[in-house]
């Protein structure tokens, strides 16, 4: 008498899918100027894809470059009279009002010299954001868009410039009969068979969907 393991495997068909697909698109408006990649194009992390055009947005931040000098001009009177009306109120010549005004008038001042410096970083943020890169090392598997088209980023539906998919690990999904689902768990050693490829892949189960099709009578399990 011997004792050995003996395997059951569970057949089952399903499909391979990349492990992230992103529909890549502008994040500020304006013409599309340059799309870099085609289908096909293996792109690394980082790397330009397309780039929307920018002179738009040079404009912007210069006209909030020279706002934020204004106000910083006027914060730096402001400052000058607060001083000069504090000696004069404590010689007993500036009245109590008179400093009260002056106060007000440079925390006002500061404030929006605080507002425009947040306005010049959103401006200098557009800029840099016309230059779309890939968020991840990928495969261009769709371009939906070329040069010439005009994108908003508040557009919804249909706005995506490229689509990239992340395929150097790939998930198998596949349906397996609900009465099966006592006998599959997490780390269930797996085997993957994929049509016109000679290799059989040694996996295990990573996702077990508890929901069950209820025309099908089965559950998913991800590989």
């Amino acid at each position: 008498v011997e004792r050995v393991r003996v395997s059951e495997p569970i057949p089952a068909t399903g499909s391979v899918l990349a492990e992230k697909t992103t529909e890549i698109g502008p994040r500020v408006d304006g013409l599309v100027e340059e799309v870099a990649v085609r289908v096909g194009d293996r792109v690394a992390e980082g790397q330009p894809i397309f780039r929307i055009r920018a002179v738009d947005h040079q404009l912007r931040l210069a006209e909030a470059e020279a706002a934020l000098r204004l106000v910083t001009a006027e914060a730096e009177k402001a400052a000058r009279d607060r001083e000069r009306v504090r000696t004069l109120h404590e010689k007993g010549v500036a009245s109590h009002e008179r400093l009260d005004q002056t106060e007000t008038g440079h925390a006002i001042t500061r404030a929006r010299v605080e507002t425009a410096r947040a306005a010049v970083a959103i401006a200098r943020q557009a800029v840099e954001d016309c230059v779309v890169r890939a968020p991840y090392a990928g495969v261009v598997t769709r371009r939906y868009i070329d040069e010439g088209a005009m994108l908003r980023t508040m557009m919804g539906g249909g706005s995506a410039v490229i689509q990239l998919m992340k395929t150097d690990i790939v998930a198998v999904i596949v349906q397996v009969p609900e009465t099966q689902l006592p006998r599959v768990r997490l780390g269930t050693p797996a085997r993957v068979q994929i049509d016109g490829i000679d290799r059989v892949f040694e996996s295990r189960v990573e996702i077990v969907n508890d929901r069950v099709d209820a025309s099908s009578r089965s559950i998913e399990v991800r590989m």
